[in-house]
């Protein structure tokens, strides 16, 4: 059985760095199958996220293009790579998913039901795992990582709303789980693990 785990939150949140780590750890709980864990990341590295990268930083993209280009990658990003990797019975590992659109592009003030039809053609994840910390912190974090390098996504008043609406969808649907990222990576890690073991195992995935 294949399934998709989203790792989400705002910037600065850890997600980079979990879901590597989580993929790290599921590798090994699977040694009789080296090939049987798909990390991958969104934007991604096909050629519109990689003309994300640089283009979308730009303040003046208005919200509607962003959405657009980011339904337009996600919907690549699937057909390409993660629904091949799932008709082969891989477990996928994404850092950002359709949440991301979700949340980033309605706080941009977009149509959540807009958001959500431009994305209707690419699944929603298994189980989507929100790092929530407070939005102080992890502008800290992003300064220090990016020497004081931000994008239009990183302000204090954009996180704030962000985490709000992460919070808000964690509380309306079973499969979005939120975990604690004000701790340490080591104790964030082993938290994210417990949750993904408990949903493997109720997949029959894990014994």
């Amino acid at each position: 059985m294949s399934v998709l785990i989203a790792i989400e939150g705002i910037d600065g949140s850890g997600g980079s760095t979990h879901s590597k780590l989580l993929a790290e750890w599921l590798n090994k709980k699977f040694p009789e199958n080296s090939n049987k864990i798909l990390h991958s990341r969104e934007p991604s590295d096909l050629p519109i996220g990689n003309l994300m990268r640089d283009y979308l930083k730009k303040p003046q993209v208005h919200p509607t293009v962003d959405a657009l280009l980011y339904a337009a990658d996600r919907a690549e990003h699937y057909y390409s790579i993660i629904k091949p990797a799932m008709d082969s019975g891989k477990i996928v590992i994404s850092d950002r998913h359709k949440l991301s659109s979700l949340v980033y592009q309605t706080v941009q003030g977009l149509d959540s039901k807009w958001v959500r039809r431009i994305n209707s053609a690419v699944p929603d994840p298994d189980l989507n795992i929100i790092l929530d910390v407070d939005p102080k912190v992890s502008l800290e974090r992003k300064l220090k990582a990016n020497n004081s390098s931000m994008d239009k996504f990183e302000t204090l008043t954009i996180l704030n709303k962000a985490r709000a609406k992460y919070l808000e969808l964690a509380s309306r649907y079973s499969n979005i789980i939120t975990v604690s990222s004000l701790d340490t990576v080591e104790e964030t890690q082993e938290e994210i693990r417990r949750v993904v073991e408990v949903f493997l195992k109720k997949k029959d995935i894990l014994k």
